[in-house]
């Protein structure tokens, strides 16, 4: 299976609500060993997408589904 690339694992870092911050995500990639992980966050177009997510996820968090009983 092949490992996920560096903007892959971002987003599911996002995802996943384990991160609240970019600069979260950050730290994340780099105690994964990914390298280069400044240059590939730098840009304004992934940080934007990336806070988006990050903030659907802090209202998941907020304000959970219902499930059913």
């Amino acid at each position: 299976m092949n490992e996920p690339t560096i903007i892959e694992r971002a987003f599911a870092l996002a995802e996943g609500g384990s991160c609240r911050s970019v600069a979260d995500i950050r730290r994340a990639l780099v105690s994964e060993r990914f390298g280069n992980v400044d240059a590939h966050l730098a840009g304004s177009a992934i940080k934007k997408q990336l806070n988006a997510i990050l903030a659907r996820a802090a209202a998941s968090r907020e304000n959970p589904a219902p499930t059913d009983p």
